[in-house]
C-alpha cells in the first residue's frame, strides 16, 4: 500500500524551534535546523511543500546538547553537512528512497575526519558536482574541503582571511580553473553586502 501524503497545513508553519538553517534540494522535501536548549530540542526537521503550502514535519533528527546552526545538502541528495553551535561539523547520510526520508549519523573514521573541522561555521556550500565543501567561519576564515574525505584543499586564514565574519557563501557554477576543475566560492561578510570571490 502506497504511503499517504502528509496533509498540508498552510502557507506558513512553525516547527517548534528557532530556525537557524534551511536547505531545499530538488523535490518537495526541505530541511530546517535549529533549537537552543531550555526545553527546546536541538534537531533537524524535514517537511514537504506542495502547491505553495507546507506540511507539518514528516521526520526529524536529534542532536542532544549541541544545536545545529547551518546545513547544506549534497547535490546527490545522499548526505548533508551540518554546522554545530559548539563548533565543527557533522555529516548525516540521507535515504530519500523512503517516505519520509531517513537520516543516519556517520561513524568511525569518517565521523572523526568531519569532527576535526573546528571553528564556528556560519556558511556551508557544496560545489555543483559535490566534490568539494566550502565552510565560512565567524572569524572570516574560508576553507574548502574535498568531499567526503575532508582533505583541506584551500584556506584563507590568518592575515589573508576576510575582514569580517562569513555569513553565507556559494560556489559559482561557471567558475573553472585552467585544468577545468571547479574553481571559486563567493562569500558574504557579516557587515558588508560585498561578495569576495576566491580561486581554489
Amino acid at each position: 500500500m502506497a504511503p499517504t501524503a502528509p496533509p498540508l497545513v498552510g502557507a506558513t508553519f512553525k516547527y517548534g524551534m528557532p530556525i537557524y538553517g534551511l536547505a531545499w534540494p530538488a523535490g518537495d522535501v526541505f530541511y530546517v535546523c535549529g533549537g537552543g536548549g531550555m526545553g527546546i530540542k536541538n534537531r533537524l526537521v524535514y517537511a514537504e511543500s506542495r502547491s505553495g503550502k507546507l506540511t507539518d514535519q514528516v521526520g526529524d533528527h536529534h542532536f542532544q546538547d549541541d544545536c545545529p546552526m547551518r546545513l547544506a545538502v549534497h547535490p546527490s541528495g545522499s548526505s548533508m553537512a551540518v554546522a554545530m553551535g559548539q563548533g565543527g561539523l557533522r555529516r548525516l547520510d540521507l535515504d530519500t528512497r523512503s517516505k519520509p526520508p531517513k537520516t543516519a549519523s556517520v561513524s568511525g573514521s569518517l565521523a572523526e575526519r568531519v569532527a576535526e573541522v573546528q571553528g564556528e561555521v556560519k556558511g556551508l556550500a557544496f560545489s555543483p558536482s559535490g566534490t568539494h565543501l566550502a565552510a565560512g567561519l565567524a572569524d572570516g576564515t574560508l576553507r574548502v574541503y574535498q568531499w567526503a574525505d575532508m582533505q583541506l584543499v584551500f584556506e584563507l586564514s590568518g592575515d589573508k582571511k576576510l575582514a569580517d565574519g562569513v555569513r553565507d557563501l556559494e560556489f559559482s557554477p561557471a567558475a573553472r580553473t585552467s585544468s577545468g576543475a571547479e574553481a571559486s566560492t563567493s562569500s558574504t561578510s557579516s557587515t558588508s553586502s560585498t561578495s569576495s570571490t576566491s580561486s581554489t
